[in-house]
């Protein structure tokens, strides 16, 4: 019997990476990827192929080459591994495996984390940073951001005292009567993603089943300022080269700016201690529901939309 030999490629997009031992790739969150040959089985005698998704045989997976469906791209840590199973009678092994590749699928065009575990198509992808300006986001996922008052386009500096030069009056008839963010709900956000619901803060709240774990800066995370890793890995995140952050995100704790434009100053609420983050549906006509994080825990905190708060964006798919 020949033995068989396989070496396996996989693809993604247009890049490609031959297999010389198991590898680690990203993939995209609910886009079809396909896992391909270099070479096929070749034998004196008949045999059949076989695919495997984290050891269970993947149904109607008997070709060379294996796509996973869009409805299918979804889950951190996916193994996949191809066999080719010897279906006649012959001495020795009737199973040759190629390596390993182990599947993360990323969202977003990878700006963005599935932080739940459901490994389901229609799971949020969360940006994996702040709106840093109008259309863009930060340049690192653990800084201070931008502030933005309710369902307004300009960006106010996260850090000196005093009020913003062209801060928004304390009375805008115009800006409280906006019941949502414009633009479909876009608000600030870039293209293709929007400003999140209170209910899809929900999801991600502690209080769902999802990880918290409060990290100040520079403890051994690789969080350059204080905040929270959420998400269901959330006590095992971190930016250092031995971590990783598949499966939660970091939001920092950049505190808020007051209606009058002038940032906190109450203790438990000053930059550093909590971060407050706006959702997309109001509470009344006067506030907005909000995300709120601590080393307490986070919670939906109204606030008055003439305050000044971070915008983080779920992916429109």
């Amino acid at each position: 019997m020949k033995k068989l030999i396989l070496t396996a490629i996989a693809a993604v997009a247009m890049a490609t990476a031959v297999l010389a031992q198991d590898i680690t790739i990203t993939a995209v969150h609910g886009r079809a990827l396909q896992i391909t040959s270099a070479t096929n089985a070749t034998s004196n005698v008949t045999f059949r192929y076989e695919w495997t998704r984290n050891g269970t045989p993947i149904a109607g997976a008997t070709e060379a080459f294996y796509t996973v469906p869009a409805n299918l791209a979804n889950g951190l840590n996916q193994v996949f591994r191809r066999r080719a199973i010897l279906t006649s009678q012959c001495t020795g092994s009737n199973m040759a495996e190629t390596n390993t590749v182990t599947v993360n699928f990323k969202c977003g065009n990878g700006l963005g984390t599935v932080v739940t575990n459901t490994s389901a198509e229609t799971d949020l992808c969360w940006a994996d940073r702040n709106v840093g300006a109008v259309g863009t986001f930060t340049a690192t996922a653990h800084e201070y951001s931008a502030f933005f008052q309710w369902d307004r386009f300009s960006p106010w500096p996260a850090t000196g005292a005093g009020t913003p030069s062209g801060w928004n009056p304390a009375t805008d008839p115009v800006q409280q009567a906006a019941t949502g963010w414009s633009n479909n709900g876009q608000g600030p956000c870039p293209a293709g993603w929007r400003v999140p619901t209170v209910a899809e803060f929900n999801t991600i709240r502690a209080a769902s089943g999802l990880g918290l774990a409060w990290r100040t800066a520079n403890s051994g995370y690789g969080n350059a300022v204080n905040g929270a890793f959420v998400g269901h890995r959330a006590a095992s995140c971190g930016f250092l080269a031995s971590q990783n952050m598949f499966g939660c995100i970091f939001l920092p704790a950049g505190g808020h700016r007051s209606p009058n434009g002038t940032l906190t100053t109450t203790p438990s609420w000053v930059q550093g201690s909590l971060g407050w983050y706006w959702a997309s549906t109001q509470s009344t006509a006067a506030n907005g529901n909000t995300l709120h994080i601590g080393s307490g825990g986070d919670t939906n905190h109204p606030l008055d939309k003439l305050s000044g708060l971070n915008v983080r964006c779920v992916f429109v798919p």
